[in-house]
């Protein structure tokens, strides 16, 4: 049964999908009067997935949550990074952060999910998104199937928060000038889970991250909790189920008290690892988070980001009293690239340059301290790229100078990728701009 529905109300928002951001800036939207429908393919209860990731202890007042004092919190631990060869091990400097803790994400998602309801946001859950619905020159609404029924839902605005392999944007057209695809290239597959600790024994550093790990491109990491051993294996591209079982045992003989019984987790996805797309705005449309790759190119990590970005939109839409064409959403853009995204451009090159290395690259570089742990932390600052520069001219390995090469030419590029962000909603300028930024 075909049913088309007029969302009404003074101005209407769709949230396609329970991604974080999208409920932050869902919520906001709701107690600035306007009507927010959430539209969730899976149930209630099940959202979020089943593990912790750190997060910066002021993202939680960001997204609108109380924040628990610190000793009823669990702060990130000192990290150590091992190169293939696990010869020459890389400690991170400060010891325990003071700033970053660990948030499940089960339970972080459920409560962000309760705010937006009590903030007015509608629930729509079993809600499966098949489309974006357009007219010529502006997103509409989406069409759902929703208890049997297909469901054409109208707003104002579709804030796509339905992830990497969202089907808003992957249905829009090509003239609206949103990239629709993303390469499985340019994603990390990362599967996750949580073993018993049977002794309570921790290593010392007990974060540790292995690098081309049983020698696959990818990166590892053993976390070691008291009653927990936290595994993660992670491959560019497409991890293959063999890699998973050769990596956990593996580890097992690492962490000879990581036993046999996985306690949670246990099931894998694909996170996005590359530049944050260079528009993901336009009429009637805004993507939030993994929609529009809005991670840490490092880490993957992505939720203080989801919230930067959800709370932005609603500035942005408050200021503007609601302007939902492209040229009102492009400010949201602008400045999620100029405050957020630009500040991981250096990681970004570093990513690449690892991705494009083999095991024993890796091990040469450790080895000759090109890499260091304060690259490898992901620190958002140019000196790291420029470190790992001035370090490789002493190379005499002509095979690896190509990558470095790469790694330059990179870091030479910003500049303009920087100055060339259009500053208003302009395709000619945003197609010049996207020539330039599309060379990192």
């Amino acid at each position: 049964m075909n049913d088309e529905r007029q969302v009404l109300g003074m101005k209407t928002a769709i949230i396609a999908g329970a991604g974080h951001g999208g409920l932050v800036a869902g919520r906001r939207l709701a107690q600035l009067g306007w009507r927010v429908i959430l539209a969730e393919k899976g149930e209630r209860e099940t959202l979020g997935y089943d593990w912790e990731d750190t997060v910066p202890k002021f993202t939680l007042a960001e997204a609108g949550l109380p924040t628990p004092a610190d000793e009823d919190l669990s702060f990130m631990e000192q990290m150590c990074y091992f190169s293939a060869n696990k010869k020459k091990p890389l400690v991170a400097p400060g010891g325990k952060s003071d700033t970053i803790i660990y948030a499940d994400r089960r339970t972080l998602l459920q409560k962000l999910l309760e705010n937006a309801e009590e903030s007015g946001v509608e629930m729509l859950f079993g809600c499966e998104i098949l489309w974006a619905t357009y007219d010529l020159n502006r997103v509409t609404g989406v069409t759902c199937r929703w208890r049997e029924e297909t469901l054409t839902l109208k707003a104002d605005l579709v804030i796509d928060a339905a992830g990497m392999d969202s089907p808003v944007r992957r249905s829009l057209p090509a003239r609206f000038g949103i990239e629709r695809e993303i390469s499985r290239l340019d994603t990390i597959h990362v599967w996750r889970g949580y073993y018993e600790n049977r002794t309570g024994e921790r290593a010392v550093p007990p974060y540790n991250v292995y690098f081309f790990h049983n020698g696959k491109p990818g990166m590892d990491w053993a976390i070691t909790n008291e009653d927990n051993v936290d595994i993660l294996v992670g491959a560019f591209g497409h991890l293959l189920q063999c890699e998973i079982d050769a990596a956990v045992e593996d580890f097992r003989a690492i962490y000879p008290y990581m036993g046999e019984t996985l306690l949670r987790g246990g099931y894998a996805d694909h996170i996005p690892l590359r530049r944050t797309l260079p528009v993901f705005v336009f009429n009637g449309y805004a993507a939030v988070g993994n929609s529009a790759c809005m991670t840490e190119p490092l880490s993957g990590s992505g939720l203080m980001l989801s919230v930067r970005a959800g709370n932005l939109l609603a500035d942005v839409l408050k200021e503007s009293d609601g302007d939902t064409t492209a040229w009102g959403l492009w400010p949201y853009n602008r400045d999620y690239i100029r405050t957020c995204a630009e500040r991981y451009y250096d990681d970004l090159l570093i990513k690449k340059f690892l991705a494009g290395l083999k095991a024993e690259d890796i091990d040469f570089f450790i080895d000759k301290n090109i890499l260091t742990a304060k690259e490898l932390c992901g620190s958002g600052e140019p000196y790291t790229v420029r470190g790992i520069l001035e370090k490789a001219n002493l190379l005499r390995r002509p095979d690896l100078l190509p990558g470095v090469a790469r790694l330059g030419a990179g870091l030479a590029l910003l500049p303009r990728v920087k100055a060339a962000l259009p500053e208003e909603y302009d395709r000619e300028k945003l197609n010049r701009w996207r020539e330039v930024a599309d060379r990192l």
